[in-house]
């Protein structure tokens, strides 16, 4: 049966905050939804996925997810994880075998990363893709039928392992730069060729 896909969107407005020093407001705003938009057509794209939601608080994303071609879910309150919890309880109303979180900001993602990611889950195994770092979760699917608390956020990997165990879930782990390469900082910007433009004054 092919994934639900979660994708979890903030206010734009407070969106990529630690990027402030090298990116202004409209500029981190332009920097999510071109991430968002390249993430969303990834996942559109592979076969393995069946619908792709996008969660979010902001009337202006929930527009964007529209003209994407995704369907929009209005997340009342709270942050990454309600909005994780939300789509879970989605994928658990509309009988969903699998359920996949995805964050936006993932400029590599490719369809083969996301194939071979849902190649290693079935009904008693969680699958997590880590951050460059080691430390953080950019992807993680599990069996919908199965809840899991989620636990997104600085050192999310070893509490994702953690409830999957809680939950009986056996847990792999998938590695590629597609999935480990998000953009969290000026130096991940740097890195991935996303550090905005400067126009630069010359005196005559």
């Amino acid at each position: 049966m092919p994934a639900l896909a979660i994708v979890p969107v903030q206010h734009l407005n407070r969106a990529k905050s630690r990027l402030a020093p090298a990116f202004d407001p409209a500029a981190r705003q332009a920097l999510v939804q071109m991430l968002l938009a390249h993430v969303v057509t990834v996942l559109q794209a592979t076969p393995g996925v069946g619908t792709v939601v996008v969660v979010t608080p902001d009337q202006t994303v929930l527009a964007l997810a529209e003209q994407y071609g995704t369907r929009g879910l209005w997340q009342a309150a709270g942050g990454l994880n309600e909005a994780v919890q939300q789509g879970q309880a989605l994928a658990q109303a509309e009988g969903w075998g699998t359920l996949l979180v995805v964050l936006g900001d993932l400029p590599h993602l490719t369809v083969a990363n996301v194939t071979a990611l849902l190649a290693l889950a079935d009904a008693a195994t969680a699958v997590l893709a880590p951050d460059r770092h080691g430390q953080g979760t950019n992807l993680l699917a599990w069996p919908a039928a199965k809840p899991l608390d989620p636990q997104f956020g600085p050192g999310s990997r070893w509490r994702h392992r953690r409830v999957a165990a809680q939950a009986g879930l056996c847990i792999r782990e998938y590695w590629a730069w597609g999935t480990a390469a998000d953009c969290d900082t000026p130096d991940d910007a740097a890195q991935l060729g996303l550090l905005p433009t400067t126009a630069v004054a010359w005196d005559e």
